[in-house]
């Protein structure tokens, strides 16, 4: 029997490859069990045991006891070619409206080219229960320039067939006919964002995650992972579980928990990132007009797959590998990954006479009522506000023109300001643009009787006159707060000359106007 070729140990906050020769060199005597968990088969996630060697040199090999037998080494040998197809990635799949006893599920339709598409297209999506009804969503429900997220109900299922008509096979490149859901004995998503993270994803540390299973509650005593439950749910009689969990370090029992709900805890996640041309980029869609693209891959991602196929060039680069692809077709998938794919864009060849829409961020009370930039003279209900933009930023909070605050803000993941008090200033960025910013200001309440005695005063001077004209209407703007002045030096203007004395005086009050702005 031929060794185990794909087989990991834990090591320098990673899971590096190792053979049967470097591990016998490590445990020189006996079996090492599968049940130990030293040895992980990265093609299915599953620890594996080291044999003896009395009968024959030492080898890995799958644990008969082993909860899944679909390991591809296990079916075909040592010698299978690990790869995947253009159909076999997965859609995304969001986890949404959380409370402490509800949540809903939405799976992503990415864009697809507009002529693969009629006016008579209709989506179906059914999950395996023949007991829930299938979605369906007509043409009109589709975004045509980005990703739709469309509802698949509260009751999770193990996998969702997605059946289209109306539209061109071609659109199965896109919208594969079946998507993996969510594994009833775990599954794990982004906290933030709320998408489910594909099999054998990478996970980080100190980075909050959904575990969502169907089970009873979790006792787990670790200090090396965090977990709390947020939601409780009962589906036809079946208790589903949400858990906020956090890997706290990069220790090999962190490791081991997100491994067994196939999340791979690293430094690196796997990543794909365009270095060149010059790019337009929505979700999973990069736009481009150039005879090739260069890559920068990083993480463990072996296999990094183009289709339809392409000539591509592999170099080494500071923290993975940089590729150079000549994308020959209009719409190229490129995808990185191990045994399935990890990450994956969508590379469309085309002018770019068009920039992306300018993103706006979203600020709201608590109440989500939407809260305008500027001046506000009221605090807001709560004294607080939620921020989200749509890509990561920063907030800067100002208290009298003095930071007191700084933090960063992720992408399309709200983020709440609290004890909001009279002059403090809020500006958001993204990147170097200011994209909002608000100030909040106690108004000042004047006295009229002032205004009138100002008022008397101004029209009792005489003595020389001088010419006034149009110029000075900005010194009236600054005198909103003295309407019967304002009308007054507005009147003056009208006429073309005031005396020198009074135009002294209303210059000192304009400047007092100015700076309370």
């Amino acid at each position: 029997m031929e060794s185990l070729t794909h087989v990991c140990i834990w090591k320098d906050k990673g899971w590096k490859r190792i053979t049967a020769y470097e591990a016998a060199k490590l445990h020189p005597g006996g079996t090492v069990s599968a049940h130990s968990g030293l040895f992980m088969c990265e093609l299915c996630g599953q620890y594996v045991l080291l044999t003896d060697g009395v009968i024959r040199g030492r080898y890995f090999r799958h644990s008969a006891s082993e909860k899944s037998k679909d390991c591809p080494e296990r079916k075909s040998g040592a010698k299978v070619r690990i790869s995947y197809a253009q159909g076999e990635h997965d859609l995304p799949i969001k986890l949404v409206n959380v409370t402490r006893n509800n949540f809903d599920l939405e799976i992503g339709l990415v864009r697809v080219p507009s002529n693969y598409m009629t006016p008579k297209l209709r989506v179906e999506i059914k999950s395996q229960s023949n007991a829930i009804k299938p979605f369906v969503y007509l043409r009109e429900r589709i975004n045509t320039e980005g990703i739709t997220y469309l509802s698949i109900g509260n009751t999770p299922s193990e996998q969702y067939q997605i059946r289209v008509t109306g539209a061109s096979d071609n659109i199965y490149q896109f919208w594969p006919k079946s998507t993996l859901g969510i594994d009833p004995s775990g599954t794990i998503f982004d906290a933030s964002t709320g998408k489910k993270l594909i099999y054998d994803s990478d996970v980080v540390v100190k980075k909050k995650y959904y575990l969502l299973k169907r089970s009873f509650y979790i006792i787990y005593h670790n200090p090396h992972v965090s977990i709390r439950e947020i939601c409780c749910k009962i589906i036809s009689g079946e208790t589903w579980r949400i858990y906020e969990v956090v890997a706290n370090d990069y220790d090999k029992q962190s490791a081991r928990f997100f491994l067994d709900y196939h999340c791979r805890l690293t430094e690196v996640p796997v990543s794909i990132q365009t270095v060149w041309p010059v790019y337009v980029e929505s979700p999973y869609i990069i736009k481009y007009n150039h005879k090739s693209v260069i890559l920068s891959v990083t993480g463990n991602a072996p296999t990094t797959q183009v289709f339809p196929s392409a000539v591509m060039r592999k170099f080494a680069g500071v923290k993975g590998a940089v590729l150079e692809i000549n994308c020959n077709n209009r719409q190229q998938l490129i995808s990185a990954g191990r045994t399935k794919a990890l990450t994956y864009t969508y590379f469309w060849k085309e002018s770019l006479d068009k920039t992306t829409e300018q993103q706006y961020p979203v600020i709201t009370d608590l109440h989500y009522n939407s809260v305008e930039a500027g001046i506000h003279h009221k605090i807001l209900e709560d004294k607080a506000l939620r921020i989200c933009v749509p890509y990561d930023g920063l907030c800067i909070i100002k208290m009298n023109d003095v930071v007191i605050e700084k933090r960063k803000l992720r992408a399309d993941n709200f983020s709440e300001i609290h004890n909001i008090c009279w002059n403090m200033t809020i500006s958001v960025y993204v990147g170097f643009d200011c994209v909002w910013r608000a100030s909040f200001i106690r108004k000042e309440i004047i006295d009229v009787s002032d205004e009138k005695e100002i008022f008397k005063k101004l029209r009792l001077i005489k003595g020389t006159k001088m010419s006034i004209d149009h110029t000075a209407g900005s010194m009236a703007d600054s005198l909103k707060e003295y309407p019967q002045i304002r009308q007054w030096l507005r009147q003056r203007i009208l006429e073309g000359t005031i005396s020198v004395r009074a135009y002294k005086e209303l210059q000192i009050l304009a400047n007092k106007g100015r700076k309370k702005k």
